[in-house]
């Protein structure tokens, strides 16, 4: 069985490629040029060195052909033309008989009018590759940007939801206040410290920036101040259980759900609440003592 590679290493690899693929690397022109020279000198080596074992007209142009295709990765379409180009006539000169001398060889030369059909189609599908790869990363680029000018949207509107929310429960609060028969006290008190857990809620995500919410750390900060709003006599409370991150919808519908059966046994008269979190089992039990 194989070793994998970390996925960041993967992504490395990838984004390595793709620049090298787009502009040819962080080489200019003329590195570009002094590269391709490089490659063509080694292949020339190579092959020189491997002729004993060749022998005359055998495998011509074998060390050529992965250079210029090196050569059009690291170094772009143009640099591997030339390389191409020069390549044929000197290969031929050298590696087909006579060796190092111009002659007429029909095997060799049906050899290199292969050898520059082949490297002209591995850079043309290379060329193509450049531009599929850079439409492509001009389309990454702009998804990007959207999805960051949409995320800086709905910070701004949920930290905008959040001061509004603030307001209206200040305002309720004003008018339970001002409710001398109370009649409409108690309904607007409940009413204020939902808008209020609410608005707290919405700051939570605000602060984070994250694309999840610990409902663990939450609820507890929840329960708290809803009993420090709305309890009519000291109430304890204990959160228990590991940490639990919900994408922020779930969390704001789970919020919402445990506010109210927490009024519910706030208005019941419990001495104490508890709430316990599985985490791996994603489950949330509410329970309390001393509720009539």
């Amino acid at each position: 069985m194989g070793a994998k590679l970390p996925q960041s290493r993967w992504e490395w690899i990838r984004n390595a490629s793709e620049l090298l693929l787009l502009n040819g690397g962080t080489l200019g022109p003329g590195r570009r040029m002094l590269f391709a020279a490089g490659a063509i000198g080694l292949a020339f080596l190579i092959r020189y060195l491997l002729d004993p074992l060749f022998g005359p007209d055998r495998f011509v142009f074998s060390s050529f052909y992965l250079a210029v295709v090196v050569i059009a990765f690291v170094a772009g379409v143009v640099p591997a033309l030339v390389a191409s180009v020069v390549v044929a006539p000197i290969a031929y000169w050298a590696f087909a008989e006579p060796s190092f001398a111009w002659g007429t060889n029909q095997g060799a030369l049906a050899a290199m009018y292969f050898y520059t059909l082949t490297t002209a189609m591995n850079i043309l599908f290379i060329a193509l590759l450049k531009r599929v790869l850079a439409e492509n990363h001009q389309r990454r680029v702009a998804a990007e940007q959207q999805a960051e000018g949409h995320a800086a949207l709905f910070r701004e509107f949920n930290q905008r939801s959040a001061q509004h929310l603030q307001l209206v429960a200040a305002l309720l609060d004003a008018l339970a206040s001002d409710d001398r028969d109370g009649r409409y006290a108690h309904v607007v008190a409940d009413t204020s410290s939902k808008t209020l857990a609410i608005a707290r809620l919405h700051r939570a995500l605000d602060s984070g920036g994250a694309a999840e919410t610990d409902i663990t750390a939450f609820a507890r900060h929840m329960l708290l101040a809803s009993v420090e709003s709305g309890a009519r006599q000291p109430v304890a409370i204990e959160v228990a259980g590991d940490a639990l991150r919900l994408p922020a919808e779930q969390a704001t519908s789970v919020a919402v759900i445990l506010l109210e059966h927490l009024r519910a046994l706030l208005d019941a008269g419990a001495a104490r609440i508890a709430l316990a979190i599985d985490a791996p089992g994603r489950t949330l039990t509410l329970s309390a003592q001393g509720a009539g």
